[in-house]
């Protein structure tokens, strides 16, 4: 079964390469809140979307740079049963 921290790594290999010195992309798996974030940059304002999602948006641009999902754990399960062989790009919990 794939893991929330599966699916944060998957997230962060979507974005490109950063060079050094300037904010990396990074995604936070939290399995105590059961929930993912992950952020594209540094500088954003929260925009809660309902009780599940919040976008974070670019101070300047307006642009998702962001998003919590709550409820991560469900949420994957129900991915993958609705989505059958989508597992296999997920890096499968040893």
């Amino acid at each position: 079964m794939a893991t929330t921290s599966d699916f944060a790594a998957l997230v962060l290999s979507r974005v490109p390469e950063v060079p050094v010195g300037e904010f990396r992309p990074l995604a936070h798996d939290d399995p105590d809140g059961d929930c993912i974030e992950f952020f594209l940059t540094g500088e954003y304002f929260a925009e809660r979307v309902d009780a599940l999602l919040t976008d974070y948006r670019g101070m300047e641009s307006g642009e998702i740079v962001g998003s919590q999902i709550k409820g991560a754990t469900k949420f994957l399960q129900r991915v993958l049963a609705e989505n059958p062989g989508s597992a296999s790009r997920f890096v499968m919990a040893s």
